[in-house]
């Protein structure tokens, strides 16, 4: 039985807990391949419960860690965020630092009913104002001051998927990854990709925005010095591409 995946070493290795590492997509982030979900943290888990499964995942060889701005799940009003808070009060008192624990999100895409998320009362969309709004206000819960995978929770897109079924115009892809590259180049979010997103969508979107010439750079908007991060690489769409991201 071959346990090793056929790839390079540069690539993918097994760290000393025998849990395997690979690079995500063609990023410098290496990542376990188990990665600890937290979506029950604040319903069907109580906080307690919650720093006891970090702390047992990270204890072994888990470096990697998937949240969401509507965790936990069924989402409501009343323990929207949660999972994040959860999370937030274990960096604080953890062993690891912050630099040792990949964080993923999501943001929520289009449901007309979701109305608890935004400040204004309107339900969730994957437009400029509301993915910088949620990326502002999952810092927050999460007591950090960037994120290492930004995801779009699901699509908003030209088809009936959530809300009302009806079919209705939503933002384009093209510019929510734009958007997104937008915030990768901030400390706010170091790497983009599509969640629940076909590949072929992601995929057009970026052959569109190369041939409108914007995948080396995005629009940035206006922001505190204290949000920008000169480091910051800038990521292809989905993580993939045929060569690594600039340094």
């Amino acid at each position: 039985m071959q346990l090793v995946p056929v790839e390079s070493e540069e690539k993918v290795r097994m760290n000393k807990f025998g849990i395997m590492q690979r690079y995500l997509g063609n990023t410098d982030l290496l990542v376990s391949e188990c990665c600890l979900g937290g979506m029950t943290w604040g319903d069907q888990n109580t906080e307690a419960e919650a720093q006891t499964q970090l702390n047992f995942a990270f204890d072994n060889g888990v470096n990697f860690l998937d949240t969401a701005e509507g965790y936990p799940v069924p989402m409501a009003p009343g323990t929207q965020g949660a999972t994040d808070r959860a999370i937030g009060k274990w960096l604080k008192s953890c062993f690891w630092t912050r630099e040792q624990v990949v964080i993923s999100t999501k943001v929520c895409g289009y449901n007309e009913r979701y109305t608890w998320f935004r400040e204004s009362g309107e339900g969730t969309r994957l437009t400029k104002g509301q993915i910088i709004e949620s990326v502002d206000a999952s810092l927050k819960r999460l007591g950090t001051d960037y994120i290492d995978v930004l995801q779009l929770h699901w699509p908003d897109r030209y088809v009936a998927l959530t809300g009302s079924g009806r079919v209705e115009p939503r933002q384009r892809l093209t510019l929510t990854l734009t958007l997104t590259l937008t915030l990768a180049s901030t400390s706010r979010s170091r790497r983009s990709r599509s969640s629940s997103t076909r590949a072929r969508f992601v995929t057009g979107a970026s052959r569109t925005r190369t041939a409108t010439g914007s995948t080396s750079s995005a629009p940035r908007p206006t922001l505190p010095n204290s949000h920008r991060r000169a480091s910051c690489r800038m990521p292809t769409a989905c993580c993939r591409g045929p060569t690594r991201p600039p340094t």
